[in-house]
């Protein structure tokens, strides 16, 4: 269907000379050329007037190349049509789908129906009229809580339900719950990992585990009292009763049973992992109601 058009284009009809392009790149792949940012979760990123200079490549293609065919001709569709022959001309990513392709060319197509010139505007974001969940509600502060205590969108959807169904309301998806805390527009930060206890011997931590460990000995009958060093011993020189063999169990060490390894059992939606095991966090304030989604302990 392609090859009805006729093109006089000089652009496109030109002499390409790939030696040039060889001795320029010197044998160098795309992605020793370019290098990409990329996000918290690894993806590539794109700045606006990239995507941009990439909509405008469209337009070009598009107006001067198909002369803006109109997609009931049947044009746009299939291997051979003009959205793959966009795709393939203007080199795009393998993973760029011909689904944007096209709807970049029916906001092209809006543009010039209007008679208004296209700068290469996106695709306008689709707002919704009805909300399930109105974020100045109670349903809204629950399931927010509920992702706080750790339950997951999984399980505050069922929670969720619970409560909708007491009240004679209709029951609501996970979507609506994901949407809902997206809505919220908590602040998310990761978890940084940090040291329990302090290294000053002078902190309480540090004492507090001294005198437990002696403690420990004690129980276990591996010191007596007159060996104790007079620093654990009251300022009128009398012994503690934390200290006090008499008072205290004997911890027989026949007693005792061990164990290589004991795991908690795993709770679905405790966390979300990403990227080499890294724990986020999400809290916020919208419209005034405190929002705090995520996990309270902090690593």
């Amino acid at each position: 269907m392609i090859d009805k058009f006729e093109f006089d284009d000089a652009l496109e009809n030109r002499i390409i000379d790939a030696n040039y392009f060889e001795d320029l790149s010197r044998g160098r792949m795309d992605d020793e050329f370019f290098i990409h940012p990329t996000d918290k979760l690894g993806r590539n990123k794109i700045d606006f007037e990239t995507r941009r200079g990439r909509r405008m490549g469209l337009h070009y293609f598009y107006v001067n190349v198909y002369h803006a065919v109109k997609e009931d001709t049947g044009f746009w569709d299939g291997q051979n049509g003009i959205a793959a022959a966009i795709w393939k001309n203007m080199f795009l990513p393998d993973n760029y789908e011909l689904r944007k392709i096209k709807n970049v060319l029916r906001i092209i197509r809006t543009y010039l129906d209007r008679g208004k010139t296209y700068m290469g505007a996106a695709e306008p974001r689709k707002e919704w009229a009805h909300y399930v969940i109105p974020l100045k509600s109670y349903q809204a502060q629950l399931t927010a809580d509920l992702i706080e205590l750790g339950f997951g969108f999984a399980n505050a959807t069922y929670f969720l339900n619970m409560y909708l169904e007491e009240h004679n309301l209709p029951h609501v998806g996970r979507s609506t719950v994901y949407q809902t805390i997206k809505r919220l527009k908590p602040k998310v930060f990761m978890i940084k990992k940090r040291g329990q206890g302090s290294h000053d011997p002078t902190s309480g931590w540090c004492q507090a585990n001294h005198r437990w460990a002696l403690q420990l000995l004690i129980m276990y009958r591996q010191i007596e009292t007159q060996d104790m060093p007079k620093k654990f011993l009251n300022a009128d020189g009398t012994l503690p009763d934390c200290f006090n063999e008499d008072k205290l169990p004997h911890i027989r060490i026949n007693n005792i049973d061990f164990w290589d390894e004991t795991h908690k059992k795993v709770r679905i939606g405790k966390y979300k992992t990403v990227k080499g095991g890294n724990k986020w966090n999400r809290r916020g304030e919208t419209n005034g109601i405190p929002v705090r989604t995520g996990n309270r302990r902090n690593h």
